[in-house]
């Protein structure tokens, strides 16, 4: 009778043993689903990060364009470089679908920071995708944004760590480069054309020759004209000149004689009265081009400001006074 007893307990006990034994590979194999991902967040600008910035790493499909999974880190203070470990189900990754990983961090809510999408494919156990460098997220990433230089007027459109430049005829492609503050972009083929960005304006070199600081006008209809002296385009030997002063005065050389008057803007309509002119007698030919643009002059309805810098001033009818700075 004992015996039997102690034969139903360690059939019992062996019975438990092995129902624990089967538990642990149920475990593992929920643990092998997961697949981690592991990086840093860094920038090669000296600028620090306010309190309530917040970096974000996500997993993308690129199909989809959906968002497979994210993290969100508030810094609080923290700098970069910025640790992160983002655990996903494999379940959630295709074998044959696209991914990709891409870090940013966010200021005010609003994306200030951002990196080159790495691709990402499914695997087992940990992903190490070493450092994600960040660049800025200018506001005119998609637009091109006009700044004078001194008399020189530019047009700067960033994208990641590239930047396209115009300035006039001229376009040059620039590539991200290390320096010390700031974000310094250099022509990749001439390394004596750079624009070093620095806030929203900045400093500019085109073939070796600087040009005095890229400070950004204030968004007003006003401040798009006032400033640097306008040039007419044209092959006359004495283009006429444009200066739209902030107390609503135009003044400015027609070719030959001196003029001046006043102008009304509202939004992009501008209306020039009547200008007074000194009267210097000149050779015919510049007479007859002052007549002109004198006339197209006081028959302007609207301008606008191209991104190359281009200013045109429409008139009635199809005449038109193209100038740049």
């Amino acid at each position: 009778m004992i015996r039997s007893i102690a034969a139903a307990v360690m059939v019992l006990g062996a019975g438990s043993a092995l129902t624990g034994c089967a538990g642990v590979p149920s475990s593992v194999s929920e643990l092998v689903q997961l697949q981690t991902v592991k990086g840093e967040l860094a920038y090669r600008e000296r600028i620090a990060l306010p309190p309530d910035a917040v970096a974000v790493v996500e997993i993308r499909d690129t199909v989809t364009d959906k968002v497979v999974k994210d993290t969100r880190i508030a810094l609080q203070g923290k700098q970069v470089p910025v640790p992160f470990e983002l655990a996903v189900n494999r379940n959630m990754l295709a074998a044959d679908g696209k991914y990709v990983v891409r870090g940013s961090i966010e200021q005010q809510g609003k994306l200030a920071w951002v990196s080159k999408p790495v691709a990402l494919t499914r695997s087992s156990g940990t992903t190490e995708l070493g450092t994600l460098l960040l660049a800025q997220q200018h506001q005119a990433q998609s637009q091109a944004r006009t700044l004078p230089c001194g008399d020189r007027q530019i047009s700067v459109d960033f994208s990641g760590e590239a930047m396209t430049l115009v300035a006039g005829r001229s376009s040059f492609a620039l590539t991200q480069v290390p320096a010390a503050s700031g974000a310094k972009y250099v022509d990749n083929k001439d390394p004596q054309t750079w624009f070093w960005s620095k806030g929203q304006g900045g400093m500019l070199q085109i073939k070796g020759k600087s040009y005095p600081e890229c400070v950004p006008v204030t968004a007003t209809p006003a401040a798009a004209l006032q400033g640097a002296e306008w040039r007419t385009v044209s092959k006359a030997s004495h283009p006429a000149r444009l200066n739209f002063g902030a107390d609503g005065r135009i003044s400015g050389s027609a070719g030959c004689n001196r003029y001046s008057g006043q102008y009304t803007l509202n939004g992009d309509a501008l209306t020039i009265g009547k200008v007074a002119t000194t009267r210097m007698a000149c050779a015919p030919a510049a007479m007859k081009q002052e007549t002109a643009f004198l006339k197209l002059l006081n028959q302007v309805q609207r301008y606008a400001i191209a991104a190359d810098g281009t200013l045109t001033l429409q008139a009635a009818g199809k005449g038109k006074i193209t100038a740049r700075r």
